[in-house]
């Protein structure tokens, strides 16, 4: 299995990750904000502390940014689209990164809060380990399964290693999209120590 070259991501377009929990997401996100060559990196969402990443609190805090990437942690937590409607937040996000030279790499467990609009704004949708009846009908990520044909690809569940990807540019060079893998980064969910670390508030007798 072939590593993805950094000629696929090293640039401005918004990327995607779509992968259930466990499946390596924070791992590719890690692996590919890393290898761009923008001097600085910010991460939000994370509960712990990266290596060569810089914590930012919320999202208003994207706004004072700019020649960077952003890593954002399961991104419907700071922006939400609300039933039906248009997720204008994300929206805001990803045309304030086009114009100040900032590269998002957004991470969930679906792809419910892109709505149609906002697939047109976002080149990149890459898939981990997933389960298919979880995706949005007619969404991107649909139709990436539909071009890419490998056995590990079915019509209920996408069955990839956590060290393996499903990558789909929707402005693709020949040979891009398919299936690839990355290195593990050495980052896992952190959740259970921060609750761990948390201690109640219990008056002393």
């Amino acid at each position: 299995m072939k590593e993805l070259p950094k000629k696929y991501f090293d640039n401005n377009k918004p990327i995607v990750i779509i992968g259930a929990s466990n499946s390596g997401k924070t791992n590719l996100a890690v692996f590919i904000a890393k290898n761009c060559s923008h001097k600085d990196k910010f991460l939000l969402g994370y509960p712990s502390d990266i290596e060569g990443f810089k914590n930012i609190s919320g999202k208003n805090e994207l706004f004072w940014l700019h020649d960077c990437v952003v890593f954002v942690d399961e991104f419907a937590r700071y922006f939400s689209r609300y039933g039906r409607h248009h997720n204008d937040s994300l929206e805001e996000a990803l045309d304030f990164a086009e114009h100040r030279n900032i590269k998002l790499v957004l991470t969930s467990q679906n792809n419910q809060a892109i709505d149609r609009n906002l697939e047109s704004k976002i080149k990149i949708f890459v898939m981990k380990r997933i389960n298919v009846y979880t995706l949005k009908n007619g969404g991107m990520c649909r139709v990436a399964m539909d071009c890419v044909k490998d056995p590990r690809i079915t019509s209920s569940y996408l069955a990839l290693e956590n060290n393996e990807m499903l990558w789909f540019d929707v402005d693709s060079e020949i040979g891009e999209n398919g299936i690839w893998s990355f290195p593990d980064m050495k980052v896992g969910k952190d959740w259970k120590n921060v609750q761990r670390n948390v201690q109640p508030n219990v008056a002393k007798k």
